[in-house]
């Protein structure tokens, strides 16, 4: 049994928004999905890429000895992986972005976060406050 294949070129030209109207309703469903898809990755991609700069952040932070947020520090081990997440989180930016706007979100936004994440442990502070008694008796 042999099934009649028919084979449509598609190159760049049948697929723009100039002719649009004058596709079949096939090819303009096919250009509405690619482009559909391909926003939504790249969308994807800019989220991934700001996740990886911040958990690489974070990452760094909590690896100082100095950091205040936890007891104790985290293992020096994972400084490394803070450091890989904010390489692959700047090539992520670069690829999907303009590269002025991917540097200076990948600049700023360890700016933001390191001078953020110390004040961590004072908001805690705040929200759970305690009532406390007084010790002498005023009766």
């Amino acid at each position: 049994m042999q099934r009649l294949v028919v084979h449509v070129p598609i190159n760049s030209a049948s697929l723009s928004i100039s002719n649009f109207y004058e596709q079949p309703i096939a090819m303009q469903w096919a250009f509405l999905c690619l482009n559909a898809a391909s926003f939504k990755l790249n969308a994807m991609m800019k989220f991934l890429g700001l996740l990886l700069c911040c958990g690489g952040c974070v990452l760094l932070y909590l690896t100082h000895p100095n950091q205040t947020v936890l007891k104790q520090t985290v293992a020096k081990k994972y400084r490394w992986v803070g450091w890989i997440g904010l390489v692959l989180a700047l090539v992520l930016l670069l690829a999907v972005l303009p590269k002025l706007v991917a540097v200076l979100m990948w600049l700023l936004i360890p700016l933001v976060l390191w001078s953020a994440l110390p004040f961590i442990p004072l908001l805690h502070g705040a929200l759970t406050h305690e009532v406390t008694t007084r010790s002498k008796d005023t009766t």
